[in-house]
């Protein structure tokens, strides 16, 4: 074989090589926009369902919005803590339950008891109002993990919080690992570190890390 054979053969080697990498990434791509596609259609019908017709009812909205799974709701038990007497919590809002700040759009007060039952009932109403924000505001895919550890978040800090937080900018611009990094932020009260935050923020950024079984 000729040096030139040899050096066209090679080339051609390359050039092969590069067209199977474009290849594979446009079929990587390919797949991210399906699941987009699939992620966007599901919130149109949810769109649609909640502006339909009134026999159209809330439960058959909530159908579509996934739920925190249990790793994700023990993580906001345990960070949380039940408490049946209102108590001020670090940031001097009045709290009981679990986390649980308002009931019936009423602000919790001092002195105030409620029943282990009412406690279980309203952190199921409390953690459906995350688990709708969390949906609403990301725009890419997300495993049961990662969605729940997003719930933890922004039961913790709060919808307008978690909505505007960098954290959901760079989620949405596919940048994964810089999302997991910006959950350390949110450590401190009237800008001072919170050990209690900062241990509750290292069990999400795990559960956020940790694959679906």
């Amino acid at each position: 074989m000729t040096k030139k054979s040899s050096e066209l053969k090679e080339q051609t080697m390359i050039l092969l090589r590069d067209i199977n990498e474009v290849k594979r990434c446009l079929l990587y791509r390919q797949k991210q926009l399906i699941s987009r596609l699939v992620l966007l259609l599901k919130k149109v019908k949810m769109l649609w369902t909640f502006f339909s017709p009134k026999d159209q009812n809330y439960a058959a909205l909530s159908v579509e919005i996934p739920k925190a799974n249990h790793a994700g709701r023990c993580l906001i038990g345990r960070s949380e803590g039940l408490c049946l007497t209102a108590y001020p919590d670090d940031g001097g809002t009045w709290t009981i339950g679990w986390g649980t700040t308002h009931i019936n759009g009423k602000p919790v007060t001092e002195r105030m008891r409620i029943t282990k039952e009412q406690a279980v009932a309203y952190f199921n109403q409390d953690i459906a109002k995350f688990e709708y924000a969390v949906w609403s505001s990301i725009k890419v895919p997300l495993t049961n993990n990662q969605f729940s550890a997003l719930v933890s978040l922004a039961y913790n800090i709060g919808i307008k919080a978690f909505k505007s937080s960098t954290l959901v900018k760079k989620l949405n611009a596919e940048d994964y690992k810089g999302a997991v990094n910006e959950f350390s932020r949110w450590i401190y009260v009237s800008k001072v570190k919170s050990n209690g935050l900062a241990a509750r923020r290292e069990k999400e950024k795990a559960l956020f890390l940790t694959p679906d079984n």
